[in-house]
């Protein structure tokens, strides 16, 4: 499945290097393994609806700045 864009890692990256935050500690936020998040960062899985919207509320950012979506 090629949904989500190829800088949606990269910029999951940056939002949570921003906030301070290690893969470990997201998820554990998100009750997963690190290697499950790893993958998204790495654009080999993709997350849920449900995940990327508790994304956006741990790191503060808006779905906008996630995909890369230009208004």
């Amino acid at each position: 499945m090629e949904y989500i864009t190829r800088s949606f890692g990269g910029n999951l990256r940056t939002a949570r290097n921003k906030k301070g935050l290690t893969q470990q500690s997201v998820a554990d936020y998100l009750g997963m393994e690190r290697s499950t998040y790893t993958k998204w960062e790495l654009n080999v899985a993709e997350p849920s609806f449900e995940y990327i919207k508790k994304l956006t509320e741990l790191l503060n950012v808006d779905y906008n700045s996630l995909f890369d979506y230009k208004k």
